[in-house]
């Protein structure tokens, strides 16, 4: 889940940034990943947008993009640089006192596991496109989707629910016909 999370959303080679950002121009800021305390977590994603008429859209264009990694998988190249992004993001939390200091608090009290790092990498390099595939139809489902916008004082009743929820019946691919061969979570 945090790999296809990464994928969609982290950085200005996810498949969000490159679609919404670049490519329909959208947005003027999009992003998003995964927050894994020891309870439950939440995958999310975050997009700034100019003209609130546009928020269909890029709902649409999200849900797409959801849709196409849960039916194509990931490339190669998306997932190297996921496992390259972990290693390079716990090397610098060690380049300093500060970073190590708040790796080891976060691993001790948040993880509860001081090797976690280590078995994070090594399950990372474990994930193949079909076990992203797998998770996204598992996941990312109408009845777990949750949106929230944020609208500019005086702009009240701009959103329309029952169009987000035929978005997302429409778009997001249905458990019931994928071929889910094993549980990642």
């Amino acid at each position: 889940l945090d790999v296809a999370c990464q994928i969609l959303g982290t950085g200005e080679l996810s498949r969000f940034y490159q679609s919404l950002f670049y490519g329909k121009k959208l947005v003027t800021d999009i992003s998003g990943g995964l927050y894994i305390p020891q309870d439950p977590g939440l995958a999310f994603f975050q997009a700034d947008f100019e003209e609130p008429s546009k928020m269909l859209e890029i709902l649409q264009g999200w849900l797409d993009e959801v849709t196409r990694l849960a039916h194509d998988g990931p490339t190669d190249e998306e997932l190297r640089r996921v496992i390259v992004n972990a290693e390079s993001e716990k090397l610098y939390a060690l380049g300093s006192a500060d970073g190590i200091a708040g790796r080891v608090g976060s691993l001790r009290f948040v993880m509860d596991d001081l090797d976690y790092d280590r078995k994070y990498i090594e399950r990372l390099r474990e994930v193949d496109a079909q076990c992203i595939r797998d998770v996204v139809v598992r996941y990312f489902t109408p009845s777990r989707l949750s949106v929230v916008v944020l609208m500019p004082k005086g702009r009240k009743g701009e959103v329309d629910r029952e169009a987000i929820r035929e978005i997302a019946l429409k778009t997001l691919p249905k458990p019931e016909t994928s071929e889910i061969g094993r549980a990642h979570v």
